[in-house]
C-alpha cells in the first residue's frame, strides 16, 4: 500500500460515509470538490475505487441562491459559501483605484484599507460550478489542438475532448441523439427560453443591431430571429468559431432550470444504494474540512505524502489536489513543493524545487461597458422580489418546472466576434449583456 496522508483537516464534519472503506484508508484522496475534483472523485468511486473527498466549504446545494439561475451574482458574495479573494491589476495603488470595480470593505460606513478587485471563489460542495454564471460553451477546436501540439499529447486534441464532453453532458435543449452531445451524463445543459423577449421591441432592436454587425440583417421576423439565435453554439463544426454570430448561450442547468454541477453528481453518487440498502459506491465526503498541508516521506526515489495531526486519511494510490487555480498552488507550497526561494523565505522545508508552481496565472477577463438605452426595454426581473414573502417569480419557477424569469440564467444572447488582432482565424471576442442598473463603485456585500 502506498502510504499517503493528508495533514490538518480542520473543523471536520462528515457529509456522507460509505461502509465499503476500511477505516481511514482509501484508494484515492481528492482535495476539492469543484468542476475538476468533484467529477473525478465520483467517476473513480463509480469504477469501484474507494475515494475520500475533502471540501473546505459546506454542502449548500439546497440553497435557492445556488439553485436559481439569476441568483448567481448574489451567491458569489454570500459569506456562507464564498471566499473573497482580491487581485491587483496595477502595482501603483492610485492607478488601481481608478477602476470603477475597485472594492473597499465598509462595515461601519467609513473607508477601510483598499482591498482590490473582487475575484469571487467558491467555498462550497461543488466549488465554483455552484456560484458561476453557468455558461457552458466549448472552446474553439484550435485551442485543444494547440495544447495537443504543444505538449505532444494527442489525447488533448479536439475530437478526443469532445468525447469527454459527450460523456459528461445531459443535454436538455436538442433532440436526443443529436451529434456531438451526450444525453445520459451528469452535467445538465440547457438554453434560455427567448420567447419571453421576442415580443419586446426594445430587446429585438438590440438583437437586430447586433445582427447588422455580423451580417445577418436580412432577418426581420421575430420567429426567424429566434431560430437563428437558437443555433447550437456547441455543435460539431471545426469552423464554428470562424464566423461572427449571435447565439442563445448554453448553460449548465437541468431540465427544470436548476443549476447543475458536480455537487449534484457527488450527491447522486453517495445516495445511490444497493438493494440491501448499502451504499453502492465507496465514496466518502468530508465537508468543512480544510487540507492545510501534505507531509511527504522522502526516503524513497520520489516523495510520498505520509503524515497527519488533526486527522488522518491514507491513500493506497494517489492524493489528488484539485483546489482550483489559487488553492492548489497554495497547498503545494505549504507542503514544500514550489519555488525554493519563496519557500525558504517563509521557512517552509523544500520537498521539491518546482519554480512554476503558482506562476503564469492567466484569465480571460470580462470588461464591462455600461450604457443607457434611449428607450426602455424588457427587464424580465422587474416584478421579482428576490425571495421576499410572496415572490411571484419564485412561485412560478417552483410550480412550473423552472419557467418564468427565474429560469433565465446569465445573459440571454451572446455575440462571437473576430477582432482585427485575432491570432488565428477564430473569433476572439465574446460579448453578452443584460438589462441591469449602473453603478459607479463596488462595495463588498452589496449583492449578498
Amino acid at each position: 500500500m502506498v502510504s499517503l496522508r493528508i495533514l490538518s483537516i480542520l473543523a471536520l464534519s462528515t457529509l456522507a460515509f460509505s461502509e465499503q472503506t476500511s477505516g481511514n484508508t482509501y484508494d484515492y484522496v481528492v482535495i476539492g470538490s469543484g468542476p475538476g475534483g468533484g467529477p473525478l472523485a465520483a467517476n473513480l468511486a463509480r469504477k469501484g475505487h474507494s475515494v475520500l473527498v475533502l471540501e473546505a466549504g459546506e454542502d449548500n446545494g439546497a440553497s435557492l441562491l445556488q439553485q436559481v439561475p439569476p441568483f448567481s451574482n448574489a451567491v458569489a458574495e454570500n459569506p456562507t459559501m464564498s471566499w473573497d479573494f482580491f487581485v491587483q491589476h496595477f502595482d501603483d495603488p492610485e492607478e488601481a483605484q481608478k477602476d470603477s470595480k475597485f472594492t473597499w470593505k465598509t462595515p461601519t460606513g467609513e473607508y477601510h484599507e483598499p482591498l482590490g478587485i473582487l475575484y469571487p471563489r467558491s467555498g462550497t460542495l461543488g466549488g465554483c460550478g455552484n456560484h458561476n454564471a453557468m455558461l457552458l460553451v466549448l472552446p474553439p477546436d484550435n485551442d485543444w489542438d494547440y495544447i495537443a501540439n504543444l505538449t505532444g499529447d494527442s489525447s488533448w486534441n479536439a475530437s478526443n475532448m469532445r468525447k469527454y464532453f459527450e460523456e459528461a453532458e445531459k443535454c436538455n435543449y436538442l433532440p436526443e441523439g443529436s451529434e456531438g452531445h451526450g444525453f445520459s451524463g451528469w452535467l445538465g445543459s440547457n438554453q434560455n427560453e427567448l420567447e419571453l423577449f421576442a415580443t419586446d421591441d426594445g430587446y429585438m432592436d438590440i438583437v437586430q443591431a447586433g445582427m447588422r454587425i455580423v451580417g445577418d440583417s436580412n432577418l426581420t421576423n421575430s420567429a426567424d430571429i429566434l431560430n437563428l439565435l437558437n443555433r447550437d453554439m456547441n455543435r460539431i463544426d471545426p469552423k464554428r468559431y470562424e464566423t461572427n454570430g449571435l447565439y442563445n448561450i448554453p448553460l449548465h442547468v437541468d431540465a427544470n432550470r436548476r443549476r447543475s454541477s458536480s455537487q449534484t453528481y457527488l450527491r447522486d453518487t453517495v445516495n445511490e444504494l444497493n438493494e440491501d440498502g448499502i451504499s453502492r459506491f465507496p465514496l466518502t465526503i468530508f465537508t468543512s474540512s480544510l487540507a492545510s498541508k501534505i507531509l511527504f516521506d522522502s526516503s524513497g526515489a520520489r516523495p510520498r505524502a505520509i503524515g497527519g495531526v488533526k486527522a488522518e486519511a491514507y491513500a493506497r494510490k494517489e492524493v489528488i489536489v484539485a483546489g482550483g487555480a489559487f488553492n492548489t498552488p497554495q497547498i503545494l507550497k505549504l507542503s514544500g513543493v514550489g519555488p525554493r526561494e519563496e519557500l525558504e523565505k517563509f521557512n517552509i522545508s523544500v520537498v521539491a524545487d518546482v519554480p512554476a508552481v503558482g506562476t503564469n496565472l492567466q484569465d480571460n477577463y470580462e470588461t464591462g461597458v455600461e450604457g443607457i438605452a434611449s428607450k426602455g426595454f424588457l427587464n424580465p426581473l422587474e416584478n421579482c422580489t428576490f425571495m421576499a414573502p410572496g415572490d411571484p417569480c419564485l412561485r412560478e419557477w417552483q410550480e412550473k418546472n423552472g419557467s418564468g424569469p427565474y429560469g433565465i440564467g446569465a445573459a440571454p444572447v451572446g455575440l462571437l466576434y473576430k477582432s482585427s488582432v485575432s491570432e488565428n482565424n477564430d473569433t476572439d471576442l465574446f460579448f453578452f449583456g443584460e438589462a441591469t442598473a449602473c453603478s459607479a463603485a463596488s462595495f463588498l456585500g452589496s449583492l449578498a
